[in-house]
């Protein structure tokens, strides 16, 4: 009786065992007759069952049921798991790791690349969903399993730089775009965009390196070579600024946005309280004619138009307070003429923008405060009421 006993519990394990490796085929029938809620219930047991957890062929099709759902048109079946596709990408990595004889190899590489290409669609959807540090991810995922493979995917790396600056995450984005850089992506962008990078992060010397690099790949390329010239800029080398320069206006001299690009660099450096005072009256100088370059190439400009009468208002409001501190009241007279004459030719600018844009809050709020100074109280009163209305 005793052998009997022990003969039938192993007859009952066999059959248990047999039954578990049974589980695994029928996800296989399953996700073949497109039964994928059955098929995921038996993958599932499978997965986690003694005999079966630790076959390569359990997690190869369990990624197969993962991704089938994934690829699912049918809400019944999409809804069974929202995080299937990097579900089946963590199966076949599984199975990949249990497969040292390399049995399902050629299948495994086959669905891994078509994950690839499934995480770049993902991508693209999180990213116009404005989901950025997902789809950064998701095309991150991209290039990875490319690489496996031995191909450099520069889109899928790029688009993943993109995202990780539109979600403030400059470290990631400085790693991709120097991966970019590396496998030699011929994009002009990534070096303007890693170099500003480099500068904001206070580093203008590897900032200066990268643009550098990309000019002698692009030589005449206009962004990068805005972007050295405010890097000259930003650092006090207004000469070599203004070389730079010279060559975008021979490159392109009826352009009105190249002129405006230049008159708001000089407008910064103007504003830049940092700034010895006379470099700032030598920007301002450069500001106001290229913004009237850019105004006399396109008469309804309203940038700047705006800008232009607003560095004329900020002038006038430096040498106000410059003069507000004097106790010499003939000094005081002197200044007073300046910023007089200032904020009068701050005025027509601002009207002129303000006919362009009559809803523009900036260019209101300016008149309102120039107004005031000059004590026109009927357009003071035209002003307000435009600004009620906006703030109804």
């Amino acid at each position: 009786m005793k052998k009997l006993f022990i003969l039938t519990v192993f007859a009952c394990v066999f059959t248990f065992a047999n039954a578990q490796k049974n589980m695994v085929v029928s996800a296989f029938s399953y996700t073949n007759n497109g039964q994928l809620d059955k098929a995921l219930t038996a993958i599932e047991k499978a997965s986690v069952h003694p005999d079966t957890k630790d076959w390569a062929k359990t997690w190869y099709y369990m990624g197969n049921v993962y991704y089938s759902i994934h690829m699912s048109t049918d809400e019944k079946y999409k809804n069974l798991d929202t995080n299937a596709l990097q579900k089946a990408y963590d199966c076949y990595q599984k199975a990949i790791e249990l497969d040292p004889k390399k049995e399902y190899y050629e299948q495994l590489m086959t669905v891994l690349y078509f994950c690839g290409q499934q995480f770049y669609n993902k991508g693209v959807e999180l990213y116009n969903e404005f989901k950025y540090e997902e789809a950064m991810n998701s095309f991150d995922k991209t290039a990875s399993i490319n690489g496996i493979f031995d191909l450099s995917d520069s889109l899928a790396t790029y688009n993943a730089a993109l995202c990780a600056e539109l979600s403030n995450k400059p470290a990631q984005a400085k790693e991709y775009y120097l991966k970019l850089i590396k496998i030699n992506y011929h994009q002009p962008i990534i070096y303007s965009s890693l170099s500003s990078i480099y500068r904001n992060d206070k580093d203008t010397t590897k900032a200066l390196e990268i643009i550098k690099k990309g000019r002698k790949i692009f030589p005449s390329n206009t962004d990068l070579i805005i972007a050295e010239t405010n890097l000259y800029l930003a650092s006090g080398k207004t000469q070599q600024a203004k070389d730079l320069l010279e060559i975008l206006i021979q490159k392109d001299p009826t352009n009105q946005a190249l002129y405006y690009a230049i008159g708001t660099n000089y407008d910064l450096i103007y504003n830049d309280t940092t700034v010895a005072l006379i470099d700032r009256l030598s920007a301002f100088t450069e500001a106001e004619k290229n913004y009237k370059k850019a105004i006399e190439l396109k008469k309804d400009y309203f940038d700047a138009t705006y800008n232009l009468g607003a560095l004329f208002y900020n002038e006038g409001v430096r040498i106000f307070q410059e003069a507000d501190k004097l106790t010499d009241m003939k000094k005081y007279g002197e200044l007073q003429k300046q910023f007089e004459m200032m904020w009068d030719q701050a005025i027509p600018y601002l009207e002129s923008a303000l006919l362009l844009n009559d809803t523009d809050y900036n260019t209101l709020i300016s008149l309102k405060q120039l107004y005031s100074r000059k004590n026109d109280l009927d357009k003071l009163k035209i002003i307000n009421d435009k600004l009620s209305s906006i703030k109804k």
